[in-house]
């Protein structure tokens, strides 16, 4: 919407030029229409980026679960966002800083743990015991609860497994065998952790790569646009030529923050595929 105001402000001080240069019979009343043609079409495309502004509030307010009366205020630093685009591509990348793999880590040593239970079921067990007892009797029944004859017992108790059919050397197999399907797991898992990073560490690569490039076009198409709307103050120029570039620099402008925004998603992506950070529906 700024992007776009900006450009509308241009496009009214060309089409005032356009009108006093007709006015003083120096050119055709065509320039200043194409001026207006220009002005009207800018004017369609702030209003057209409002409205997908308010849908896109609406859509923020559903994902963070805001309720709908909500006031929200967007702010931002393009000067701040340049300065967070870089990060190191040379670091290494460290399968465990993912959480898949810290949940595959805890996952596997719940299977060690059910591999050493079913183990431990060959060992007899020995419990110790307890018991007191409290008994009432009397001949006389208005006596029965003052005369108590209180006995206890103590002991341990070895209980020795002999045959349950095979089921302990199952149950071990069956432990082990999960224990040892992790191996696979884990190297399943790290190929898909290289082949994530290795996309995200060439998308961003590109992404920096086009940003650049765009920035640059930027700068010149600011430097044409400024050199044709003075030579066409002068008389050297055509309108139309105004137009073209007026129109260059728009479509660089808007590109330029594009690709920022697609360097920036980038950014996160590689920092997601490297472990540093946890993000979804990128």
């Amino acid at each position: 919407i700024k992007l776009y105001q900006e450009d509308l402000a241009r496009q009214e001080r060309q089409e005032k030029d356009a009108r006093l240069l007709y006015e003083a019979g120096i050119s055709d009343n065509i320039d200043y229409k194409r001026a207006d043609i220009a002005i009207k079409n800018t004017q369609s495309a702030i209003y057209q980026a409002r409205e997908n502004y308010q849908m896109r509030i609406a859509r923020l307010k559903e994902a963070s679960g805001m309720a709908p009366e909500m006031p929200v205020a967007l702010d931002y630093d393009l000067e701040a966002i340049h300065g967070m685009v870089h990060i190191d591509t040379t670091a290494a990348l460290s399968y465990e800083r993912r959480v898949e793999a810290k949940i595959l880590q805890q996952e596997e040593a719940l299977q060690a743990s059910e591999l050493a239970f079913a183990r431990r079921a060959y060992m007899p067990t020995l419990s110790a015991f307890y018991n007191y007892n409290i008994i009432f009797q009397s001949l006389e029944g208005n006596e029965i609860f003052n005369r108590t004859y209180p006995n206890s017992l103590a002991g341990f108790r070895l209980s020795l497994p002999i045959f349950q059919g095979g089921r302990r050397s199952y149950e071990i197999r069956a432990a082990n065998f999960g224990l040892m399907q992790f191996e696979s797991r884990k190297e399943a898992l790290n190929l898909e952790i290289y082949r994530e990073y290795k996309e995200a560490l060439g998308t961003y690569k590109a992404n920096y790569y086009q940003w650049e490039m765009q920035e640059e076009v930027k700068v010149v198409a600011e430097e044409i646009y400024n050199t044709v709307s003075l030579q066409y103050e002068e008389g050297i120029k055509n309108f139309l030529e105004v137009i073209q570039a007026e129109t260059d620099l728009s479509t660089s402008r808007i590109n330029a923050v594009n690709a920022l925004f697609r360097l920036m998603t980038s950014k996160l992506e590689l920092q997601r595929a490297r472990g540093e950070v946890l993000t979804e529906n990128l």
